[in-house]
C-alpha cells in the first residue's frame, strides 16, 4: 500500500506535485510512498511529505480523500491546505538522486493548468480533478 497527500493552496488555486523529468520524459506527480510495516497510511503519509518537500503536518489537519487502485497497488489519499508561500524543495531519497537526467522538483500547479499536464497516472489525475471538483462546489 501506499500514501499520500493531495496539499491545497487556496490563494494560489494550486495543488503541490513534483515535477519530473527522467529518461527525457517529462511528467509530474504527487508527493507520496509506500507504507512501512509499522505505519498507519496516515502516518506515511505524514513521514512522505516531510522527506519529499519539508513540510510537516500533524494528523488532526489531514482529512480522508480517496482511495485508488492501480494495477499491483492501493493508494490511500488525505487531502490538506497549506497557505505558506516560500520556495519548497525537495528532500531526501529524491533529493539524493536528482541529477539533470532525473530532476524533482516541488511545483505549485494551478487548477486550471492540472488537468493539461502531462500527469502519472493518468488515472489519478482523473480522480484528483474528480475530487477538487466536488471539493469547490461545496
Amino acid at each position: 500500500m501506499r500514501a499520500g497527500i493531495l496539499i491545497y493552496h487556496p490563494k494560489l488555486k494550486s495543488i503541490l506535485t513534483v515535477y519530473r523529468y527522467k529518461n527525457g520524459q517529462h511528467y509530474y506527480v504527487l508527493p507520496g510512498g509506500q507504507i512501512e510495516e509499522s505505519e498507519s497510511p496516515i502516518e506515511a503519509a505524514i513521514r512522505e511529505i516531510k522527506e519529499e518537500v519539508q513540510l510537516i503536518f500533524k494528523p488532526e489537519y489531514l482529512k480522508p480523500a480517496f482511495t485508488y487502485d492501480s494495477d499491483d497497488n492501493q493508494h490511500i489519499y488525505f487531502w490538506t491546505s497549506y497557505t505558506g508561500l516560500e520556495n519548497l524543495t525537495i528532500g531526501g531519497e529524491e533529493k539524493e538522486r536528482s541529477h539533470s537526467q532525473n530532476l524533482y522538483e516541488a511545483r505549485w500547479i494551478s487548477l486550471s493548468d492540472f488537468p493539461h499536464l502531462p500527469f502519472r497516472p493518468k488515472d489519478l489525475q482523473i480522480r484528483i480533478l474528480s475530487f477538487f471538483t466536488r471539493f469547490e462546489n461545496r
